[in-house]
């Protein structure tokens, strides 16, 4: 699909598009991000249709001219005032379904003024909703880069570098913020620093939620999809679906400055939350800003740690797959740039896995925190896989990651995490005289060996509950382990214990 055959935009459009696209999903945030939902409904959609209109004032015409609009604006109205009023959490839940489809069906019947109410309206209706879905993440850059070309062409254009290296630093303005709200989660030092940096430009107290931005973008996208599937060409021959195809078939190529730019970009955020790894988390510095607690400081953020390592190789495949390698001098440079990439995701993991241990000797194992060590070190063997591909391209990438992962998950399915659960939490019960017996009772029969030892303690109320727990297991067991072909190791010891 051409943006240029399939649209009718000029430029200003374009820019009141990408607007009002990233106003409405500032507002989405405000209004619905952990918040009920209440009068914000019909404010939110008021404010939508009113943009919209903005955008095609062709359809205020076409609002005049035919009045069967109201079937569809009428129950609009009517349907969201209900959320200021009632708090039946169903009919929330259908209505806001509901609504979807309604806004979406009232913009296509206004859209032509011959519209009629019939079949053909209804298969347009959903062709057009699953357009919506992809053609915002499709063109929000093409239109990005139509509006940049235009100011290029106002300031008698830029050099092809200066406008690789500016694009590079536009790109990597929302990377950089959605990984400096995940690195704010992950380390409150990071997070008190940061606070600090802006403080010196502003006295508004700075904070980075980590789900802000990925609601703001995601939304303004979907709703970027919804305008530009109301303007696409009726007479053109190619349907999103058709663009996807032709994308995932062509070669994709990005300017290796401006994926230098970005990388740059990124690893400086990385090198500063490295420092501040090493001068508090590994250095065990107690002496904290704000009186803030170590132990507390220490084990918190590891799963955003593991998810922006996740993050990371998502930015190493692409910057790899799609650069342009055709000039050498850049390409050297895009490979220790990837290099340091991986080398301070490998700081990433390893405090991600250095908190999760100094969690797991103050609270224990589970299965989840068990599955997050696994996890780190199939990571780190990916990473290092990547890193010998960077600078050894032959090597099959693909067939090293797939051995990786059962070098990993197989002796996983053999170290018995339940019995390694029930063995760690009962020595966190010694020093600490704390332990979660309603967890350690839904843990499968291997760990039973391990628990059997709690009905050996002094504790009476931990003995007598786990030997009643084991009791109904072995009970469950002698109804139903009765054939030599049922043979299983730990149900065997298990029926051997003398509880």
């Amino acid at each position: 699909m051409d943006n240029k055959n399939n649209f009718s935009f000029s430029i200003n459009d374009k820019k009141k598009i990408i607007l009002i696209s990233l106003t409405l999903g500032i507002i989405f945030r405000y209004f619905f991000l952990h918040n009920y939902l209440g009068i914000s409904i019909p404010i939110f959609i008021g404010i939508t249709i009113i943009s919209i209109h903005f955008i095609f004032p062709k359809f205020y015409i076409n609002l005049k001219n035919n009045l069967d609009h109201l079937i569809f604006s009428i129950p609009i109205i009517t349907l969201s005032l209900t959320f200021a009023i009632y708090n039946n959490i169903y009919l929330k839940f259908y209505n806001i379904i509901i609504l979807i489809f309604l806004i979406y069906s009232y913009f296509l019947f206004i859209k032509n003024k011959t519209n009629k109410l019939n079949i053909e309206f209804f298969i347009d209706l959903g062709e057009k909703f699953l357009e919506s879905i992809f053609l915002g993440f499709i063109y929000i850059f093409p239109l990005l880069k139509d509006i940049l070309e235009n100011k290029d062409k106002q300031k008698k254009k830029l050099s092809s570098t200066k406008k690789q290296i500016f694009a590079g630093l536009l790109i990597s303005i929302p990377i950089l913020l959605i990984l400096i709200s995940l690195l704010t989660s992950a380390d409150s030092i990071f997070l008190y620093y940061t606070q600090e940096f802006f403080n010196m430009f502003s006295t508004i107290n700075i904070n980075f939620p980590s789900e802000t931005l990925f609601v703001i973008i995601i939304f303004a996208i979907l709703i970027l999809g919804f305008i530009l599937a109301l303007d696409v060409k009726e007479n053109s021959n190619d349907n999103t679906l058709d663009e996807l195809q032709k994308l995932k078939g062509s070669e994709i190529k990005i300017p290796s400055i401006t994926i230098s730019t970005i990388l740059i970009c990124i690893n400086i955020i990385y090198l500063i939350f490295t420092i501040v790894q090493f001068s508090y988390l590994y250095a065990g510095n107690t002496n904290l800003p704000n009186n803030m607690n170590f132990s507390e400081y220490a084990r918190r953020g590891f799963f955003e740690l593991v998810f922006l390592t996740i993050i990371n190789q998502l930015i190493l495949f692409i910057s790899m797959k799609y650069s342009d390698k055709s000039n050498k001098k850049i390409n050297t440079l895009l490979n220790f740039l990837y290099s340091i990439l991986i080398l301070l995701t490998f700081n990433m993991l390893f405090s991600a896995a250095y908190k999760m241990n100094l969690y797991q000797n103050a609270y224990g194992f589970t299965r989840l925190r068990i599955g997050v060590f696994a996890f780190i070190i199939l990571f780190a063997l990916i990473l290092s896989i990547n890193f010998i591909a960077i600078w050894k391209r032959n090597i099959p990438v693909v067939k090293l990651i797939i051995i990786s992962i059962f070098l990993v998950y197989i002796p996983f399915n053999y170290i018995n995490v339940d019995k390694i659960i029930a063995q760690n939490n009962i020595e966190v019960y010694k020093k600490t005289n704390i332990i979660d017996i309603n967890y350690l009772k839904k843990l499968s029969i291997d760990s039973h060996l391990e628990l059997y030892k709690l009905t050996k303690i002094k504790n009476s109320s931990i003995n007598n509950s786990m030997k009643v727990h084991l009791q109904v297991q072995k009970k469950k067991l002698e109804k139903k382990y009765d054939n030599w072909f049922e043979f299983n190791y730990y149900k065997s010891k298990l029926m051997k214990l003398n509880i």
